[in-house]
Protein backbone atom coordinates (compact mmCIF):
# COMPACT_ATOMS: atom_id res chain seq x y z
CA UNK A 1 0.00 0.00 0.00
CA UNK A 2 1.12 3.53 -0.79
CA UNK A 3 0.37 6.44 1.55
CA UNK A 4 -1.16 8.29 -1.31
CA UNK A 5 -1.94 8.65 -4.73
CA UNK A 6 -3.21 11.44 -7.39
CA UNK A 7 -5.42 11.59 -9.16
CA UNK A 8 -6.98 13.88 -11.62
CA UNK A 9 -11.13 15.76 -11.36
CA UNK A 10 -13.13 16.74 -13.86
CA UNK A 11 -16.50 15.74 -13.43
CA UNK A 12 -16.17 14.14 -9.73
CA UNK A 13 -13.43 11.82 -10.39
CA UNK A 14 -11.14 12.46 -7.19
CA UNK A 15 -13.55 12.78 -4.69
CA UNK A 16 -16.67 10.51 -5.41
CA UNK A 17 -14.51 7.20 -5.71
CA UNK A 18 -12.92 8.29 -2.08
CA UNK A 19 -16.27 8.52 -0.74
CA UNK A 20 -17.42 5.22 -2.27
CA UNK A 21 -13.85 3.49 -0.68
CA UNK A 22 -13.56 5.55 2.83
CA UNK A 23 -10.74 7.23 2.13
CA UNK A 24 -10.03 11.02 1.68
CA UNK A 25 -9.88 12.87 -1.25
CA UNK A 26 -8.72 16.80 -2.42
CA UNK A 27 -9.61 18.97 -5.11
CA UNK A 28 -7.73 22.18 -4.34
CA UNK A 29 -8.14 25.67 -5.99
CA UNK A 30 -7.94 25.59 -9.89
CA UNK A 31 -3.75 26.15 -10.99
CA UNK A 32 -2.75 24.87 -6.86
CA UNK A 33 -1.58 21.51 -8.46
CA UNK A 34 0.82 22.04 -12.19
CA UNK A 35 -1.42 20.03 -14.82
CA UNK A 36 2.08 19.64 -16.71
CA UNK A 37 2.19 15.99 -18.35
CA UNK A 38 -1.89 15.32 -17.82
CA UNK A 39 -3.60 14.75 -20.53
CA UNK A 40 -6.76 17.42 -20.71
CA UNK A 41 -9.93 16.64 -20.42
CA UNK A 42 -11.27 20.10 -20.28
CA UNK A 43 -8.71 22.89 -19.50
CA UNK A 44 -10.87 24.74 -17.18
CA UNK A 45 -12.21 21.86 -15.51
CA UNK A 46 -9.35 19.39 -15.00
CA UNK A 47 -7.91 19.59 -10.77
CA UNK A 48 -5.07 16.74 -10.35
CA UNK A 49 -5.48 16.39 -6.56
CA UNK A 50 -4.37 13.80 -4.01
CA UNK A 51 -6.41 10.69 -2.26
CA UNK A 52 -5.63 9.33 0.70
CA UNK A 53 -6.45 7.14 3.59
CA UNK A 54 -5.63 9.99 6.05
CA UNK A 55 -6.78 14.21 5.96
CA UNK A 56 -3.64 14.25 7.49
CA UNK A 57 -1.59 12.32 4.68
CA UNK A 58 -3.11 15.04 2.13
CA UNK A 59 -1.98 17.93 3.87
CA UNK A 60 1.68 16.04 3.33
CA UNK A 61 0.93 15.72 -0.24
CA UNK A 62 -0.09 18.79 -0.50
CA UNK A 63 3.08 20.51 1.31
CA UNK A 64 5.22 19.11 -1.66
CA UNK A 65 3.72 22.01 -3.71
CA UNK A 66 4.97 25.06 -1.39
CA UNK A 67 4.71 28.40 -1.65
CA UNK A 68 6.38 30.37 -4.41
CA UNK A 69 6.03 27.13 -6.91
CA UNK A 70 5.77 29.08 -10.52
CA UNK A 71 3.33 26.41 -12.33
CA UNK A 72 2.45 27.39 -16.21
CA UNK A 73 -1.37 26.46 -16.64
CA UNK A 74 -2.92 25.74 -20.03
CA UNK A 75 -5.87 28.43 -20.35
CA UNK A 76 -8.20 28.04 -23.59
CA UNK A 77 -8.91 31.58 -24.66
CA UNK A 78 -10.60 32.33 -27.68
CA UNK A 79 -10.37 28.99 -29.23
CA UNK A 80 -6.38 28.63 -28.84
CA UNK A 81 -4.62 27.91 -25.90
CA UNK A 82 -2.44 30.20 -23.51
CA UNK A 83 0.08 29.15 -21.09
CA UNK A 84 0.16 31.75 -18.60
CA UNK A 85 2.76 31.55 -15.10
CA UNK A 86 1.26 31.43 -11.91
CA UNK A 87 3.74 31.97 -8.96
CA UNK A 88 1.70 30.21 -5.90
CA UNK A 89 1.54 31.98 -2.71
CA UNK A 90 1.46 30.94 0.83
CA UNK A 91 -2.42 31.28 1.70
CA UNK A 92 -2.55 28.55 -1.03
CA UNK A 93 -0.75 26.46 1.23
CA UNK A 94 -2.76 24.10 4.21
CA UNK A 95 -2.41 26.01 6.95
CA UNK A 96 0.46 24.01 9.14
CA UNK A 97 2.22 22.97 5.73
CA UNK A 98 4.65 26.28 6.58
CA UNK A 99 5.51 24.98 10.19
CA UNK A 100 6.59 21.67 8.78
CA UNK A 101 8.74 22.67 6.14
Amino acid sequence: MCAGAMGTQTGGSLVRPASYCGIAALKPTFGRVPTEGIVPVSYHLDHPGPMARWVDDLADIMAVFPAGSRVTLDVLRDGRVVKIDVVLGERDLPADALERQ
